[in-house]
């Protein structure tokens, strides 16, 4: 089913066009990653979607209702919230009051955003400072917080509104790799709850390792959007390393033949050989070393990586 679909939206600064006729469909419950250089559009699209400014043309459905001309608090309220780039908290607050005010764009009205906060909020906000690992500092001023720590509190503040779509934009940008994997784990878990995730990043292994469905941006206009399997497989490569019994010091000659293949001798005498699936099989280049004298102790496998994909789609856009 899908939660959102953007059908050729488009949205221009000045002379400057940053999204151009852009369509994509997010399916509910999945992880959809929105990959792309520096400029791309991909923000503006984020933007565009959460109603942070009116698109020039095209069509923006959220559960099926156009929101493309309504305001931000009110799409926020209907569940679909954001995180930035650059943290926006209140640095002189704590991390518990930061929590409760952002509880209003969900389901307050603008007078009860006044009104004293339950004892329920208070809990909910403290079980989800638990949840990403501040609940220590949960009264400490957040702008004495570390950068990635204020990434988890702005992740915690979004939680608060009980999002049916999230979008994060560069979740991980700027924090080290520890807390890059821990925040992949809270994403995932947040999924398996149920909220469909929607990121931006510029670690292609991020989204390779998070993503079910990727879409690729440049020059303001989606270049791929197809499920990651699908993504993959549109390089065909794959590379086999043998291990031999004995360390090769050269490829033998009827591997180095094979006009299909690129074979070449790697550390430790093993033998590399990249070749084309469709043109060739792994059982097939493993007779033929065994055939040449080799006596495999082990063999390893490698895909296509997305950064592979990736390239290879950015070059042929820029034609």
């Amino acid at each position: 089913m899908k939660i959102i679909e953007v059908h050729g939206v488009s949205k221009s600064y000045g002379g400057v066009k940053a999204n151009t006729d852009i369509s994509i469909d997010v399916e509910q419950g999945g992880i959809t990653g929105l990959i792309g250089p520096n400029g791309s559009g991909k923000t503006t699209l984020f933007n565009s979607i959460v109603g942070y400014h009116p698109v020039d043309s095209g069509s923006i459905k959220f559960e099926g209702k156009e929101i493309s001309k309504m305001l931000v608090q009110d799409i926020a309220r209907l569940g679909l919230l954001r995180t930035f780039q650059q943290t926006r908290i209140y640095g002189d607050m704590n991390c518990v009051e930061n929590m409760l005010i952002s509880m209003p764009h969900r389901k307050m009205t603008l007078w009860e955003s006044f009104t004293t906060n339950t004892r329920a909020d208070h809990d909910r906000a403290e079980q989800l400072l638990d949840f990403v690992g501040l609940y220590e500092k949960r009264f400490l001023r957040s702008g004495s917080l570390s950068f990635g720590q204020q990434k988890l509190l702005e992740f915690a503040m979004a939680l608060m509104n009980e999002p049916t779509v999230l979008l994060l934009d560069e979740p991980t940008a700027g924090v080290d790799i520890d807390l890059r994997r821990q925040l992949w784990d809270y994403v995932r878990e947040l999924n398996e709850g149920g909220v469909t995730v929607i990121l931006t990043t510029h670690y292609l292994e991020e989204a390779e390792e998070m993503c079910d469905r990727i879409a690729i941006i440049n020059h303001g206009a989606v270049i791929a959007d197809e499920p990651k399997s699908a993504l993959m497989g549109r390089l065909d490569s794959k590379t086999v390393t043998i291990v031999p019994a004995v360390p090769l010091t050269g490829v033998p000659a009827a591997i180095a033949a094979r006009g299909e293949v690129t074979a070449e001798v790697v550390q430790g005498g093993a033998l590399a050989i990249t070749y084309s699936r469709s043109n060739a099989s792994l059982g097939t280049l493993l007779d033929l070393a065994r055939d040449s004298g080799i006596e495999i102790r082990d063999v390893t496998t490698s895909e296509a990586s997305l950064e592979g994909v990736f390239l290879d789609l950015i070059h042929d856009s820029d034609g």
